[in-house]
């Protein structure tokens, strides 16, 4: 996922559009990224997180038809100081479909305490 706006907060850098975010002090964090898909009957979705580039803490959802849907993963733990974080999706149905992501999605990195 490719994001292009930097709502609030001056811990992690941004440049625009930013894909990776890096870790800026250890601590225990709260990771809450989320899409929306466009309608589409066949193929499963998938949001999760690649930290380090370690796949992590993933969330499969069936297809849904005739509506637009918001998939949410959540991460709660500690990362150190220049650990990498990543919003990633993937959907399965034919090889040739592209990814049927509405126009939103977000990526919330929050430090909760050392």
């Amino acid at each position: 996922m490719i994001f292009t706006t930097k709502s609030s907060g001056t811990s992690i850098a941004f440049t625009n559009p930013q894909s990776v975010f890096t870790i800026p002090v250890d601590g225990y964090y709260l990771l809450n990224g989320w899409v929306e898909w466009q309608s589409d009957a066949t193929g499963y979705r998938t949001v999760y997180f690649r930290i380090t580039g370690t796949d992590q803490h993933s969330n499969t959802i069936p297809p849904v038809s005739g509506t637009v849907t918001r998939h949410e993963c959540v991460f709660t733990g500690p990362l150190v100081a220049g650990d990498t974080v990543r919003l990633t999706v993937f959907q399965t149905n034919t090889p040739t479909s592209a990814l049927t992501i509405a126009a939103t999605s977000n990526l919330t990195i929050d430090r909760l305490h050392d």
